[in-house]
């Protein structure tokens, strides 16, 4: 039989709990929302590149003292969102 569930249907962990923040990128089938890619408040990032060493795809450099996500790399993930120091990530 198995092993009783916790009822979320994900196991442990994050699961999709990073998503329904940022902006979505329009899949290739019937214009469906694939993944939310995070946003970064440009006024607020000072450059520190704690984002782009925490993102696991490589999505996110620093280029003139700003982060920049590349949204082609960027899985939604949400990784970068509680690494950035000042909040500048949502």
């Amino acid at each position: 039989m198995g092993r009783g569930g916790n009822g979320r249907g994900m196991g442990y962990g994050r699961g999709m709990a990073g998503l329904g923040r940022g902006r979505f990128i329009q899949g290739t089938q019937g214009g469906t929302a694939t993944a939310t890619i995070p946003q970064i408040d440009q006024e607020r990032c000072v450059g520190c590149g704690d984002c782009a060493e925490a993102c696991p795809f490589a999505a996110i450099e620093v280029n003139q003292k700003k982060a920049h996500i590349n949204q082609v790399k960027c899985r939604g993930c949400g990784i970068c969102i509680p690494a950035c120091p000042i909040q500048a990530i949502n």
